[in-house]
C-alpha cells in the first residue's frame, strides 16, 4: 500500500481497492465486460443477473456503488433504486 493510500485510509477515505461495485444486469456479456474493466483498475466486484439475486445476497452493512440495468425482466433497476 502506498503512502498516499495509507494517508487516505487514516483520513477515512476509501481507496479504489476498497470500493465494491455491485453490478446488476441480466445480460451476461455486459456483466462480465463491465466487471472485467472495473476489476482491472482494482475495484472489488460483485455481479448479479437480476434484482432478486442481488437482494438475496446484499447485507445491510455492505457499502459500495450500484451499477444497475434499467431494463430487466421482473423488477428493473429503477424499481430497485426506488
Amino acid at each position: 500500500m502506498s503512502t498516499a493510500e495509507q494517508s487516505d485510509r487514516r483520513a477515512g477515505k476509501r481507496t479504489v481497492s476498497q470500493i465494491r461495485i455491485f453490478i446488476v444486469d441480466d445480460d451476461h456479456t455486459t456483466r462480465e465486460t463491465i466487471g472485467a474493466i472495473l476489476k482491472a483498475v482494482g475495484c472489488r466486484i460483485s455481479k448479479y443477473r437480476n434484482v432478486a439475486d442481488f437482494l438475496a445476497n446484499i447485507r445491510p452493512t455492505d457499502f459500495g456503488c450500484l451499477l444497475v440495468d434499467i431494463r430487466m425482466p421482473g423488477m428493473d433497476g429503477i424499481q430497485l433504486i426506488d
